[in-house]
């Protein structure tokens, strides 16, 4: 029972509920054991063999106190390197398992390949048309959907930093704000918070909100030290890093200009009667459904999106890779590498390996 608990590394943590926990585990034991002592049966040889088995953990029994003593002597001359080795596992525990649980996402993300075949026959279509020259509304259109998803995906990752901390804010109320901000910000902030947590905020509400205000609530959102610090620790927590960008404001007005910009093409494109006219002839004529074209528009945004997806995760793995070669060879004097496989773990970087 004991035994089979016994870790891969002992820490501070187990040497103290296992000192704790000892006794009551050996008088649990001695309690189940002691009937055994008064078994009799009708063969004398099988007798004399129990009671031989029961004096000898008997004897055992009596040897355990010492040895229970003698543990927690050693356990506490070794606090300190136990302390060390708990703190180095607590330090290398979270991002492991937030960059196993980030490359398992990865391998679970849904294909976008079943089509494929009707992207790739759209393509040669398209091509045709082109060289005929034909469909230049439908080809206009086809490259306006193409920015504006592009520049869908960058709101998205610079935003993401505010829509966490709003969503803290609405989760822990207002506790987390400066006690010094005014009341009219306040109010201000509160209101943009309701908008900037909900699913479709960027396609469904970005073009309502005024960029000025907007800008506005996100840098008093920056400013706020307890939110930050709740951020940070949840982050921490969860990934064992944290990584805060302010915002950047000529770039995050040059991408809403360009994603408001490509918006109103789409729009004033798909009123004109010309692209109608020639998106019709020229749906009739395609390869396949249009309704396919759509399913494979939308796996492949979400293969866009899993792009910046791997690139994030190719970043936490190179920092914990770097974290894990520091430690490595400042405690141990030995060079390592993370191998990342079904079985991932933390391999001696050897010439066979390296």
């Amino acid at each position: 029972m004991i035994i089979m608990e016994y870790p891969n590394c002992l820490d501070l943590e187990f040497c103290e509920g296992f000192l704790s926990s000892i006794n009551d585990r050996i008088d649990l034991f001695t309690a189940y054991f002691h009937p055994l002592t008064h078994i009799e049966t009708n063969n004398a040889g099988l007798n004399s063999q129990i009671n031989k088995l029961c004096n000898q953990v008997k004897s055992a029994l009596d040897k355990v106190q010492d040895a229970i003593a003698e543990i927690s002597k050693r356990a506490e001359l070794s606090v300190p390197l136990l302390k060390k080795i708990e703190d180095s596992l607590n330090t290398f525990r979270s991002p492991f398992r937030k960059v196993f649980e980030e490359v398992k996402k990865l391998k679970d993300s849904r294909s976008y390949s079943e089509y494929k075949a009707a992207f790739n026959e759209f393509l040669v279509h398209a091509s045709k048309e082109s060289s005929g020259g034909k469909g230049e509304y439908v080809r206009k259109m086809i490259q306006l959907i193409k920015e504006i998803c592009l520049t869908q995906l960058k709101l998205e990752t610079i935003l993401d930093t505010p829509i966490k901390l709003s969503q803290l804010i609405k989760n822990k109320g207002k506790k987390l704000l400066n006690e010094d901000m005014k009341p009219e910000l306040q109010n201000k902030l509160l209101k943009y918070i309701n908008i900037l947590v909900k699913p479709d905020f960027i396609s469904g509400h970005l073009a309502t909100v005024s960029i000025d205000e907007l800008i506005e609530v996100i840098k008093l959102l920056e400013s706020q030290k307890q939110l930050i610090t709740e951020l940070k620790k949840q982050s921490i927590q969860i990934s064992g890093t944290f990584e805060f960008l302010n915002l950047n404001e000529p770039e995050f007005r040059e991408i809403i200009e360009k994603w408001n910009n490509c918006n109103k093409e789409i729009n004033d494109l798909y009123k004109n009667p010309q692209y109608q006219t020639e998106f019709q002839s020229y749906k009739g004529s395609l390869p396949v459904s249009v309704v396919e074209l759509r399913k494979f528009s939308e796996k492949l945004y979400e293969f866009q999106k899993s792009i910046i997806h791997y690139h994030l995760v190719c970043g936490m793995i190179s920092k914990l890779n770097f974290q894990v070669q520091k430690y490595f060879l400042k405690e141990f004097h030995e060079r390592v590498q993370i191998q990342f496989d079904d079985k991932s773990t933390v391999i001696p970087e050897t010439a066979d390996n390296r």
